[in-house]
């Protein structure tokens, strides 16, 4: 049988945290939104869109969603890697 151990497992949600923060990143950017604009937005508190964005903790199903939809991507966007965007 296989399976993952705790060790891979604690690897892959780091990376799937730090990919799912810079694409907040990336879509707060592109809308020009600031963490106290998108608070205000999704009403709730700039400290936790900080949290996001700096991938302390990614957002749970109902916020997610609700931030996919304030930043126009789908929220399955978030998980997936991006090409860099090249510098203006």
């Amino acid at each position: 049988m296989w399976y993952y151990s705790g060790q891979e497992m604690s690897g892959q949600a780091i990376d799937i945290k730090k990919r799912v923060a810079a694409n907040i990143c990336r879509a707060m950017d592109e809308g020009g939104l600031t963490s106290a604009e998108l608070a205000r937005r999704l009403d709730d508190h700039e400290r936790q869109i900080r949290r996001w964005r700096n991938g302390e903790v990614s957002p749970r199903n109902e916020s997610l969603a609700l931030l996919a939809l304030e930043l126009g991507h789908d929220p399955s966007w978030f998980y997936m890697e991006h090409e860099e965007r090249a510098a203006a």
